[in-house]
């Protein structure tokens, strides 16, 4: 089976909300080889399912709905209420599977006492790398709700212990989709299956969160319809006086773009009737500054997405498509089978936009986009770009890391791609080790009249000897190029280094698939050609010494 064929199958599956486990569990038998191989967007996932009761099934619903957010699962589930065993016998097939993640699924009754819980969660931190999710109790036949209470603080505290231990609200899960329907059904009587299998398809897509957060899949974007999406209506036929905006969707779309998510629109109306409503309307929860980028005309939708792709300099696979109408759904799915496409309704439980940890760049990310829409309309009215860049008042400057910018230094690092001249991968612990050994690592800041691009840059330095520095790490945002923020950048590095006594800096250029612009680059700041072949270049700069 071709990739692009079960892509489209699980993604027709979603549109229409199927609940029945039964069609996903035929996707996951057209897994194991794919003609066409899988796109280069495609992230691969070891995900393990340990419970104390039934879960056959459920794993293959998980793998099966990965394919929605790009994400090609490997999945392991241990034998029946083996879950102890697996987790403390070294051999065991949990532990020779090597999971990126695991699934707890326990029933309060069946655990012998918080302590055995404790337990076991320390050995999956020290035996394994996985991030570890727990889901919380909830009461049945044998355990009240003032049991499963103190339970649930108690397992609270546990998972609060450490950043990889992540406890799964499973209470509110079942709360949400119907306990007394999935909860203890007649399924529990064949062969202890407690969770009913048609909650599979909801319990699989709120768990792959976390597989989405591993693999760096989070979406970025949100591309929105108008009529019938973001409010009741159609502008053109009712007018803009008597359309009835949907707060409930636009405070969920809010919440997001807090959280980083960028705002755009593709919408087939009359620019001049629509987006006035935005500023007009007292009802609208979502105004204009929220909005990064629009397509407001008649266009197809599938073109206006890719020229929002470019307009907004992201890839197509970071997009989630929402509009009411299944006629553009399909159209943009076919088209684009990597965005990820809602209906309106679906959103609130679509996990496509979950991240183990938001940085204050990432909150800020919305707000940058829509910033970078007002620079676009300034450069759209200037004739050079010297008058571009005197206009945007630019202010570039270097500060150290600190803990409250570690973070963002390592994701920096990990997704950086176009002006990164090493393409080296750093984790925050690895930051913090190299610190220890007396590296320096900077972080860029950039400011212009429109406001706070945030940590827009790393430069990482590691001392050879009293007198010589070598650039291990040296990367801009694509958000800032363009800018001429590199040539301030390297004037502040060359000036830290001759206050440091530095006479010699080292540097290098590593060929990746997406850094060939940078390949010039030291020679164009007037670095000197030492060393190279195909796909590595070391330079030198030597600092003039005052006399």
């Amino acid at each position: 089976m071709k990739f692009s064929d079960l892509q489209q199958e699980v993604s027709a599956l979603v549109d229409k909300g199927e609940s029945s486990s039964a069609p996903y569990l035929l996707c996951a038998k057209n897994m194991d080889v794919f003609e066409d191989g899988t796109p280069s967007y495609v992230r691969t996932v070891r995900a393990a399912f340990l419970g104390s009761y039934t879960l056959q099934g459920l794993a293959e619903v998980y793998r099966a709905r990965g394919i929605f957010h790009n994400i090609l699962v490997q999945v392991y589930t241990a034998p029946y209420n083996q879950f102890s065993q697996e987790i403390l016998a070294s051999e065991s097939g949990l532990h020779t599977f090597n999971p990126d993640l695991v699934y707890l699924l326990l029933d309060a009754p069946d655990l012998l006492s918080t302590t055995h819980l404790a337990d076991l969660i320390a050995a999956l931190l020290e035996r394994t790398r996985a991030q570890i999710i727990i889901f919380n109790f909830v009461s049945g036949p044998r355990i009240d709700e003032t049991a499963v209470v103190e339970r649930n603080r108690q397992l609270a505290a546990l998972c609060g212990e450490n950043t990889r231990t992540h406890l799964f609200d499973f209470h509110s899960f079942l709360e949400r989709i119907g306990k007394d329907a999935h909860w203890y059904t007649k399924y529990a009587d064949l062969g202890d299956l407690r969770l009913s299998p048609a909650a599979f398809p909801a319990l699989a897509e709120s768990l792959l969160g976390y597989a989405v957060a591993h693999a760096g899949n989070t979406k970025k974007c949100a591309v929105l319809d108008l009529d019938n999406t973001l409010w009741q209506g159609i502008v053109g036929e009712d007018g803009p006086e008597n359309i009835v905006p949907d707060r409930k969707l636009q405070t969920h779309l809010l919440s997001l773009f807090e959280k980083g998510i960028i705002l755009a629109l593709d919408s087939k109306n009359n620019e001049e009737d629509a987006l006035p409503i935005f500023e007009n309307c007292p009802d609208m929860v979502l105004r204009k500054n929220h909005i990064a980028a629009w397509r407001v005309n008649w266009e197809s939708k599938e073109k206006n997405i890719a020229e929002l792709a470019e307009e907004l300099n992201l890839g197509t696979e970071s997009f989630v498509f929402v509009d009411d109408d299944p006629f553009q759904r399909g159209a943009v799915r076919t088209a684009f089978p990597e965005i990820a496409v809602l209906s309106p309704e679906q959103i609130y439980d679509y996990a496509g936009f979950c991240s183990f940890a938001i940085t204050d760049e990432d909150r800020r990310r919305g707000s940058m986009y829509a910033e970078e829409r007002q620079r676009r309309e300034l450069k759209g009215s200037l004739r050079t770009e010297e008058d571009f860049l005197k206009e945007l008042d630019l202010h570039v400057v270097m500060n150290e890391v600190s803990d409250e910018t570690m973070a963002r230094v390592s994701q920096l690092t990990q997704k950086t791609n176009q002006f990164n001249l090493t393409t080296r991968r750093y984790g925050e612990d690895d930051i913090r080790r190299l610190l220890g050994k007396g590296w320096r690592v900077w972080t860029i800041g950039v400011t212009d009249r429109f406001g706070d691009y945030g940590t827009t840059g790393v430069v990482m330095i590691e001392p050879q000897s009293a007198d010589e520095w070598r650039v291990d790490n040296f990367l801009l945002s694509c958000r800032v190029l363009g800018r001429k923020v590199e040539d301030r950048l390297v004037a502040h590095l060359i000036d830290a280094a001759g206050r440091a006594g530095v006479r010699t800096i080292h540097a290098e250029y590593r060929a990746s698939s997406k850094n060939r612009q940078t390949e010039s680059f030291w020679d164009r700041m007037a670095f000197t050609r030492i060393k190279e072949d195909n796909e590595h270049t070391l330079y030198r700069h030597e600092l003039t010494v005052a006399t």
